[in-house]
């Protein structure tokens, strides 16, 4: 009788349990909820990139729009894959300046887009702890205007059309 009594106790506490961690995970998924939606409602691109290995860990929706990648794209990329071949010794000395905290703003850095289109951002770092892996958190603002290497196709110039002269009513 006492080995079922105990059995009994441990159950209701079980149960009890549950119920609190059930709580507590609906909690949980609300408030990631809520602050993925305030993350991806910021009109500045944002981007994790960990220091060691300058692989890309989370982005936001104005990341995705600006330069053209989904997230899962962004997620499987590196910060070599997101800058011009030529301009990376620069970008990377930038990027090395950011994680020691010599700079904050790397300005002007060309950002290549996934239709090849290169845009000029200016790149403002925080190092920040997240759970226990430093990350360098990158917002880019929305690109300034500057002359994009992206070369157009030419369309050709409409001919001229010979208009009659207009002649005086009589």
């Amino acid at each position: 009788k006492e080995n079922e009594k105990k059995k009994l106790e441990l159950k209701k506490a079980n149960i009890v349990c549950e119920k609190k961690v059930e709580k507590k995970v609906k909690q949980l998924a609300e408030s990631e909820k809520k602050f993925k939606d305030i993350f991806d409602s910021v009109t500045v691109g944002i981007l994790g990139a960990d220091p060691k290995t300058k692989k890309f860990i989370f982005t936001n929706k104005e990341i995705q729009k600006l330069t053209g990648y989904t997230e899962k794209e962004l997620s499987k990329m590196d910060v070599s894959q997101l800058h011009p071949k030529k301009d990376l010794p620069m970008v990377v000395e930038q990027f090395e300046k950011q994680i020691k905290g010599i700079i904050k703003l790397a300005p002007d850095l060309p950002v290549l887009r996934k239709d090849g289109e290169v845009i000029y951002c200016d790149i403002k770092s925080e190092l920040k702890k997240i759970n226990l892996d430093k990350l360098l958190a990158a917002a880019k603002p929305k690109p300034r205007t500057k002359t994009k290497t992206k070369i157009k196709p030419k369309t050709k110039p409409r001919p001229k059309t010979k208009t009659k002269p207009k002649t005086k009513p009589r």
